[in-house]
């Protein structure tokens, strides 16, 4: 049995350029680790880039943050 095919035309819709109002903004505050690496911390979200936050889901940078 065939497979069908939608023959329907879809028409295309002119985007404005940037659709999007002003830039994000970024909240990222970059803390040193106790063996000299650096790590991106956002507040708001409670992320953080460290492997510690990457396997358990918290760290202590976001505990030095809170306080």
């Amino acid at each position: 049995k065939p497979m069908m095919i939608d023959r329907r035309g879809r028409k295309s819709v002119k985007v404005t350029p940037n659709p999007f109002k002003g830039a994000p903004k970024s909240n990222l505050i970059e803390v040193q680790g106790s063996r000299g690496d650096s790590y991106f911390v956002d507040p708001e979200l409670k992320t953080c880039t460290c492997s510690g936050f990457q396997f358990r889901g918290k760290c202590k940078h976001l505990s030095v943050l809170s306080e």
